[in-house]
């Protein structure tokens, strides 16, 4: 059964899947030895958050590998993290999810803001998946249980 099919039929519980992260190896070992830290994300289409994917192979091509290849000195890396079963993953594929997180997000207008993770965080939301990136994005890395390397390589 593909990651996808399986998560349509998880639609709202995302407690116990497991999520990848691509990047490069020296930002992996330091999110195993330090945690992962928001303050460190740049931000992206759903704001300030930790990008993760259920797709092993999409965390290796579109970011491991890219990390690989910018004439970087570190290798690409990819990490495994299991969702607790308590955390809150909007899924933007439910009209309610999605109503709530326009709502707080004031329509998406303040993404930008530096704070965006903690007022997510603070109304209840730990992060949501939306199939835009087949992705998940953490606003509170708390619900991020046991971190594994999973693959360390050059480009490719």
């Amino acid at each position: 059964m593909s990651w996808y099919k399986k998560s349509q039929e998880k639609i709202g519980n995302w407690g116990g899947q497991t999520v990848y992260h691509g990047t490069d190896l020296k930002s992996a070992q330091n999110i195993l030895s330090g945690g992962v830290q928001i303050a460190a994300s740049t931000g992206g289409y759903f704001g300030r958050g930790f990008y993760t994917t259920p797709d092993v192979s999409l965390a290796k091509s579109n970011y491991a590998d890219f990390a690989a290849d910018e004439e970087n000195e570190s290798p690409g890396a990819i990490l495994s993290f299991t969702i607790s079963s308590s955390a809150r993953i909007l899924d933007m594929r439910d009209e309610n999810d999605s109503d709530f997180w326009m709502r707080i997000s004031k329509r998406g207008s303040i993404i930008s803001a530096d704070d965006f993770d903690k007022i997510m965080v603070s109304n209840g939301i730990d992060g949501l998946f939306d199939r835009s990136f087949d992705g998940v994005v953490i606003y509170n890395p708390s619900v991020l249980l046991n971190p594994e390397m999973v693959e360390k390589f050059t480009g490719g």
